[in-house]
């Protein structure tokens, strides 16, 4: 990670994250409608950056208007193609637009201006073209038995039951949930994938009381085919949502598993609820530091102050259970590798938890 603003402004930026979080999660809703309603009709997008001050993709130094592109049926395809006289086909087909939330590491370490190709620097939503293929992708179709069979051997399994036997002993202790929401399991073309959401399952049966109303059941990940979607619908009562709608049901009682994502899922999570203690639990294999330090090139799962201050919490309180490298071994020796080489944290609040 790579500082490329003086450390007195990037000092200022984390104590703004340390305070306050990065932006305010009430944009969260105005941006989806203003998505949906670029897809239909074209027009710019409007966001807050962390110091209040209004943004606009009209003002956007590469391609201005960039999301005033030509709508059809078929998506929306932006102006440099209609320009250069393109026909919309395959190959410039772009599934209308797509909203993309920012660590806190990606907005303090970029100069304003530096990258005029990450216009709206400083700003914790923003809005992109999404590319994608017209006839809809199907990674998993014709595997309804393999997936059977997996499912039945996990429920065999020594893992399944120390995870169940773990959730019994701590329910008790934990924040009442009322939903499940998971993120970036991705999609069901390989085993791996597929059993993190029958994990997700278990627990969602593990937890469930049932006196209450059954609990929503998410799942958001942009690699889902729309035969991703029908399974879990199918199989376990999965509703997928697309990003970063999850976030809307992030709140003080539910429970988030987001193993190896692909964005910073861990840090969005207790920056959107820390103001309530946290997540009522939180599965995860983030390294829980302040985030401030050296990242590998490769890392997207960056920590945060409140996740490292939270995380902190849950241990010195004995609310963390870890499945250990040996467990997972044994896993993948009996063809069931649930979370590869990593060793996962289930991080739990209590109902009076709260930040200092």
């Amino acid at each position: 990670m790579v500082l490329n603003i003086p450390p007195q402004a990037a000092d200022e930026l984390w104590h703004l994250v340390e305070t306050k979080g990065f932006f305010d999660w009430t944009l969260l809703p105005f941006a989806i409608v203003q998505r949906d309603n670029i897809r239909a009709r074209g027009g710019s997008f409007i966001t807050k950056d962390v110091h209040g001050n209004e943004v606009s993709t009209a003002s956007d130094p590469v391609i201005p208007e960039i999301f005033t592109g030509m709508v059809t049926e078929r998506g929306c395809f932006p102006p440099s193609y209609i320009e250069r006289g393109l026909p919309p086909n395959d190959d410039y087909y772009h599934n209308g637009v797509e909203l993309v939330l920012r660590p806190a590491q990606d907005n303090i370490t970029m100069e304003e201006n530096l990258y005029p190709y990450v216009h709206g620097t400083r700003c914790g939503i923003w809005m992109r073209w999404r590319r994608e293929a017209i006839t809809s992708r199907n990674c998993c179709g014709g595997k309804m038995e393999r997936f059977r069979d997996l499912q039945t051997r996990w429920k065999e399994g020594d893992l399944c039951n120390e995870l169940v036997q773990n959730l019994q002993s701590i329910r008790q202790y934990m924040r009442p949930i009322d939903r499940i929401v998971c993120f970036g399991l991705g999609s069901l073309e390989n085993d791996r994938a597929f059993l993190q959401h029958v994990v997700a399952a278990t627990i969602r049966d593990t937890l469930q009381d049932p006196n209450e109303k059954p609990m929503r059941f998410i799942a958001q990940d942009p690699a889902y085919c729309n035969n991703c979607e029908t399974v879990l619908r199918y199989m376990f009562g999965i509703t997928v949502v697309e990003q970063p709608e999850g976030f809307l049901d992030v709140e003080r009682n539910t429970f988030v598993m987001a193993v190896s994502p692909d964005a910073s899922i861990s840090q969005w999570t207790l920056d959107k609820t820390y103001r309530f203690g946290g997540p009522a639990a939180l599965m995860c294999d983030t390294a829980p530091d302040d985030g401030r330090g050296e990242y590998e090139e490769d890392i997207k799962d960056f920590s945060s102050p409140h996740l490292e201050k939270w995380t902190n919490m849950c241990d010195d309180h004995g609310r963390v259970f870890y499945m250990v490298d040996d467990e997972i071994f044994e896993g993948a020796k009996e063809g069931l590798e649930t979370f590869g080489e990593n060793a996962i944290d289930l991080y739990w609040s209590c109902e009076n938890m709260i930040f200092d």
